[in-house]
């Protein structure tokens, strides 16, 4: 898909430079085969999540001759198969054609597109060559498995079928529309249907193309159905060991994710753990131990302060109540008294103070 993009683009760009009239041709070769794709892929997806609801396992090396417990999830996984290998009739024959034709013209005016042809080649091949080997190791043969393999229930079944019935003709669609490109650009000129009022090299790429993925599906037939080509062959060579490790461990990178969380992600971590308790803990503690300090010297000072003088001033309110209370006798005798002697203190106080005013004053 992004080859036809990145060639048509290219077309577009030269063809503008020219001031001549603008091909649409890569980027509907591109949205066709994204349209296709969307059918035969997730007919592809489906289909595995079949078998593996089947056999309990995802590991290839223990399943095979599961078209016998499996008939419909082996069908229509081998019209995916086909579909994406790039065989006619199937949906990815017809986009992945137009793709490599449109890459191939755009070689015409950079000869790097004739590499990128190249490549997109070798990468049909190897297409063909890995849907095939799924499909053999886990549908040909002898069952190497340990569970009790069944065919899916129909509610997943029934889904593929007709997903299975899509990557059959979603291709053809082209066709009564006149060129899928008239569903990206109605009525460009170059929307015609495939295969059909094309040059004649087209039909010479396509063949190309059609062969390849032959070859790729005779070569996995070979090495995984009749075993005519041992697999090990493949590993005899130290260059060939190293390519198998290589894939076997997923170039690495799951290593490289494992030795960066050990390392990297493991010790950031600790490194928190260790603030979080130690810095952060520390932190909050002190505050914790601090505010218990102040909140017993508060208890302390209210108990012993506050209360104390609270409770000071009630007692002494009491007493004095108290006393007061001796002093109310009713007696009128006990009464004059206290009026005399409050009377002579009067006296005694202006007296006094009069004496005071006239000795500071002089006179």
């Amino acid at each position: 898909m992004f080859l036809g993009l990145g060639a048509g683009a290219f077309l577009m760009a030269t063809e503008v430079s020219r001031g001549a009239e603008v091909s649409s041709a890569g980027y509907s070769a591109a949205l066709y085969h994204l349209f296709n794709h969307a059918f035969f892929k997730a007919l592809l997806f489906l289909s595995a999540g079949s078998v593996i609801h089947a056999v309990n396992t995802n590991d290839m090396r223990e399943m095979g001759g599961l078209s016998k417990a499996m008939p419909i999830t082996s069908r229509v996984m081998l019209f995916g198969s086909l579909a994406l290998a790039g065989i006619i009739p199937f949906s990815g024959f017809f986009s992945k054609g137009e793709i490599l034709s449109v890459t191939f013209d755009a070689g015409a005016e950079n000869a790097g597109f004739y590499l990128l042809y190249a490549f997109g080649l070798v990468t049909a091949f190897l297409t063909a060559f890995y849907a095939f080997r799924l499909w053999f190791m886990t549908f040909h043969g002898e069952y190497r498995g340990q569970a009790h393999a069944h065919e899916s229930p129909r509610v997943m079944t029934y889904p593929l079928i007709i997903l299975a019935g899509f990557a059959l003709v979603s291709g053809l669609l082209a066709y009564p529309m006149g060129g899928f490109g008239n569903l990206v650009f109605f009525g460009r000129p170059e929307s015609v249907r495939p295969l059909v009022g094309v040059p004649l090299q087209d039909y010479l790429l396509e063949g190309l193309s059609l062969g390849v993925a032959g070859l790729g599906i005779a070569l996995a037939w070979a090495v995984y159905a009749t075993r005519r080509i041992p697999a090990e062959r493949f590993t005899a060579t130290k260059a060939g060991a190293f390519i198998h490790r290589m894939l076997t461990k997923r170039y690495w990178i799951d290593d490289a994710y494992d030795a960066f969380g050990r390392t990297v992600i493991y010790g950031l971590a600790r490194g928190l753990d260790w603030f979080d308790r130690k810095v952060i803990d520390g932190i909050v503690n002190a505050v914790g131990r601090g505010g218990l300090v102040a909140a017993r010297a508060t208890d302390v000072f209210d108990r012993r302060v506050i209360d104390g003088a609270v409770n000071a001033v009630s007692l002494e309110t009491v007493r004095t109540s108290w006393r007061l209370r001796e002093r109310q006798t009713g007696e009128v005798q006990s009464y004059a008294w206290v009026v005399v002697l409050g009377i002579v203190v009067v006296f005694l106080l202006i007296f006094g103070l009069s004496y005071i005013r006239r000795l500071l004053g002089g006179g």
